[in-house]
């Protein structure tokens, strides 16, 4: 799942917890009235949601470090036709193999190669995110 997508869920929930608290502040009257019942169901009702909504945020907390943890760890540097390299990184941005690359066209940091295509071949030089194959 997307890091933005796990953002906006998480977002969502907490617009609900701060609704429902505002929520229960609004049935307070009603706590000694003869709708007594009607608030003590939507309370349990509110108490439920409020479990339910910690429980979710929990779930994506440990959802995120996991996602975190397993992608920023891992090569950055995007192989043509292929995708991320994802070799492990030792806490950097590009593996062994892509970290001394230099790009073909400016010598600024490849984090790609080039995927023009030479008949059934790509060209495959290094290059960094401003330049492509007419650069170098």
């Amino acid at each position: 799942m997307p890091k933005d997508t796990l953002v906006k869920i998480d977002n969502a929930l907490f617009e609900v917890t701060g609704f429902l608290g505002e929520l229960a502040a609004d049935f307070t009257p009603l706590k000694d009235s003869k709708y007594r019942e009607c608030y003590e169901q939507i309370s349990t009702l509110q108490i439920e949601l409020v479990k339910s909504v910690r429980t979710l945020q929990s779930k994506l907390e440990h959802h995120n470090a996991t996602f975190e943890s397993k992608i920023s760890n891992k090569c950055k540097f995007h192989v043509s036709w292929v995708g991320y390299c994802n070799q492990d990184t030792n806490n950097n941005d590009f593996c062994e193999e892509h970290s001394p690359l230099k790009c073909s066209g400016c010598g600024a940091k490849a984090t790609k190669d080039c995927e023009a295509t030479l008949g059934p071949m790509t060209c495959g030089k290094p290059l960094c995110n401003n330049c492509n194959h007419k650069n170098h």
